[in-house]
């Protein structure tokens, strides 16, 4: 092979690495956005006196996309626009927040299926963003 063809070969697979890190990066970007409109929207329902099984719903997307966060990270992926690199400097914290989130919204699922007051719905829901917060804070680059 010359060392052109080299070259070129090299090039093409450094393309395909970025298509590949590129779709990494998109699939978290949208698993991230899914999660906040659905918290959004758990936040109109709660202000609303709304549909409980709703509610649930909405809060299992988020339990369904916080489990999958930690393989929305690879290192070989990269940063992305958002991604701080203290996330693999410190990546059993980050593994546990993510933990942490798919703990608080499966009890916020629960809540709003056995039948709790909006109140006690409210609490969790706060306790579910503080950790959604918590991990921003700590991971997430933010926008000016």
């Amino acid at each position: 092979m010359t060392l052109a063809a080299a070259g070129i070969l090299g090039a093409a697979n450094m393309g395909h690495k970025s298509q590949a890190d590129e779709k990494v990066t998109d699939v978290r970007e949208d698993g991230m956005k899914e999660m906040g409109k659905a918290l959004k929207s758990i936040k109109g329902l709660i202000s609303d006196n709304g549909d409980k099984a709703e509610i649930a719903a909405q809060a299992q997307k988020i339990v369904n996309n916080s489990a999958k966060i930690p393989t929305w990270f690879p290192k070989e992926a990269g940063l992305g626009e958002a991604a701080k690199p203290v996330i693999w400097e410190q990546w059993d914290k980050f593994e546990g927040n993510a933990k942490n989130l798919n703990a608080q919204a499966s009890q916020l699922v629960a809540a709003a299926q056995n039948g709790s007051d909006m109140g006690a719905i409210q609490t969790q829901f706060t306790n579910t963003g503080k950790v959604c917060g918590t991990c921003h804070e700590d991971f997430k680059n933010q926008k000016d």
